[in-house]
């Protein structure tokens, strides 16, 4: 409940902006680098997909949980649509929505 997105790490505007060109440049380099046909990586794109898919559920299912918790505490829906320009975002379902943020970098 202490977590707040503004500050956190990722959260300003130019990590997205700096990412995406380094994400760039990395695969413009590795078009040069990589022999033709690749390297066999099978059985690490196994490994990572099932991570990803695990992520994606735990990350799913804490959304889901803290959406139906601040829904019955507050007894409403109507924020899920259109949040309260002035409630700052912090508390566990930003936490959720950060975490899923954030694994977006990981699976570049």
């Amino acid at each position: 409940s202490d977590f707040e997105w503004k500050g956190a790490p990722l959260s300003s505007l130019t990590f997205p902006i700096i990412t995406g060109l380094i994400y760039l440049v990395a695969v413009l380099l590795l078009l040069h680098l990589v022999p033709e046909g690749g390297f066999p990586l099978e059985r690490v794109f196994l490994v990572h997909n099932i991570f990803l898919s695990g992520l994606s559920i735990v990350l799913c299912g804490g959304c889901i949980w803290e959406i139906g918790a601040r829904a019955w505490s507050e007894g409403a829906v109507d924020w899920m649509l259109c949040e309260n320009s002035h409630v700052a975002a912090r508390g566990p379902l930003y936490f959720w929505s950060y975490a899923f943020y954030a694994s977006k970098y990981y699976e570049l």
